[in-house]
């Protein structure tokens, strides 16, 4: 049977089939829902197939309405994964292996993904210009700290501004901060600080089982030659090597884009909307730039820093 749940009926029940599911992601959990509800306003559709009151499978929507984009039912919306979950019983096979849909696909991202193995195997791996540029921010003084809400302020001050430099809408501040109180543990700040006490870079981190995924980041253009994207994202493989994770998610890139690398398709595909949905996912080589690239800049025209519009235009994306 086939039953529509809504906002906070999708809760503990749905959250455990996700917990329990092997190919779930974090952007299945009914956090997310909230999240985009209390940010942006777009109702949440949770669909969901039961037998005997035994949930056997789950699809995370929101409904997106737009005047520019017209009405869309997304999965997941400013997230790199979502789509269909089934079980084994349900239908065998379905986890090992997409579950079609009628619907077109689209093959033009990949997914970028490190493997963590030890820090000094990952460190050995680093081409010496990397690792000097680490030693260089760590000798001017940089250093990265993990915390919680309480710095929110410090990394959306770095992020609005960059995302100004790039030309990019930037999420609402409220869309933060709604995420670090719904996914504590999940969802954390990583701040990188210049001798002065002042945030040069910044990210929110999402950890779910063990991947660390860094779907926003960034740090301040003057900075640069600080050199603190290479201290945050080594702070991020560190402690996911010390910590018992096994994979990096740097998030999705154009095929192509970053001509060093050699996509490879993976069975495991996962429907990102429902009217283009398929990623491939790419292993990263430790001597790839994708680090390098995470956070490079395009000239822009210096202004003043504003979210508001950005924060406006978001939810229509």
């Amino acid at each position: 049977m086939l039953n529509l749940v809504r906002d906070e009926s999708a809760g503990k029940s749905w959250d455990r089939f996700v917990e329990q599911h092997p190919a779930a992601t974090v952007a299945h959990l009914s956090a997310w829902g909230r999240i985009v509800a209390g940010a942006y306003g777009h109702a949440s559709v949770y669909l969901s197939v039961e037998d005997d009151g035994e949930t056997l499978g789950i699809l995370p929507l929101v409904h997106v309405e737009s005047r520019i984009f017209g009405r869309r039912l997304v999965s997941m919306p400013f997230l790199d994964y979502g789509g269909v979950l089934v079980s084994r019983e349900a239908l065998p096979g379905a986890v090992e292996h997409p579950v079609p849909l009628p619907y077109p696909l689209a093959s033009d991202r990949v997914t970028m993904l490190l493997t963590l193995t030890t820090k000094d195997a990952v460190w050995k791996a680093l081409p010496s210009e990397r690792r000097n540029r680490v030693r260089k921010g760590e000798k001017n003084g940089l250093t990265a700290a993990w915390c919680g809400a309480e710095a929110l302020d410090d990394f959306y001050r770095v992020f609005a501004v960059n995302m100004r430099d790039l030309g990019s809408p930037v999420h609402s501040r409220a869309f933060f901060r709604l995420m670090l109180e719904e996914l504590p543990g999940t969802a954390r700040v990583l701040v990188v600080r210049d001798g002065g006490g002042r945030a040069v870079g910044a990210a929110v981190c999402l950890f779910f089982r063990d991947t660390i995924m860094v779907p926003w980041v960034s740090s301040l253009r003057e900075a640069f030659a600080l050199c603190p994207n290479f201290v945050l994202y080594w702070e991020v493989i560190r402690y996911g090597c010390e910590n018992g994770y096994r994979t990096l998610d740097l998030g999705r890139s154009a095929v192509g884009r970053r001509r060093s690398h050699a996509a490879v398709d993976l069975d495991r595909h996962r429907a990102q909307r429902l009217a283009a949905g398929r990623s491939r996912r790419q292993p990263l080589r430790a001597d790839d730039r994708g680090l390098e690239a995470a956070a490079g800049p395009r000239r822009q025209p210096r202004r003043p820093v504003d979210p508001w519009p950005g924060a406006q235009l978001r939810p229509q994306r």
